[in-house]
């Protein structure tokens, strides 16, 4: 499955079925929480000494992620296309999809 976003909005619209599906995972709810977080940080932890790769985090303790998403900003004055490529299928041989974002002026202060 591939998501693209090409405007900035919210869409909070949801049918029966994606709300069926939506209350049978709930049981699962804490279990694919714990699963995301521990991704994130296992992400932090490989990435945390590599100079141009930076990990989004929340902005302080006041706030819980669930890691639905992981962004891994990569400086692209330090690295080239080729190797981000490479990082991309060395994710895809995992079986991890990645997809290539350009960055926005909104989220300069990041």
């Amino acid at each position: 499955m591939h998501y693209q976003h090409t405007e900035i909005g919210y869409n909070y619209r949801m049918s029966n079925i994606c709300a069926g599906v939506g209350l049978g995972q709930m049981k699962n709810l804490d279990e694919n929480v714990k699963l995301r977080r521990e991704n994130h940080f296992f992400y932090k932890e490989i990435f945390k000494n590599i100079v141009g790769v930076e990990l989004f985090e929340v902005l302080n303790e006041d706030y819980f992620s669930n890691y639905w998403l992981n962004i891994i900003l990569i400086e692209a004055t330090i690295f080239e296309s080729r190797i981000k490529e490479s990082l991309r299928l060395a994710f895809e041989e995992k079986n991890i999809e990645t997809r290539s974002l350009e960055t926005h002026a909104f989220t300069a202060n990041f």
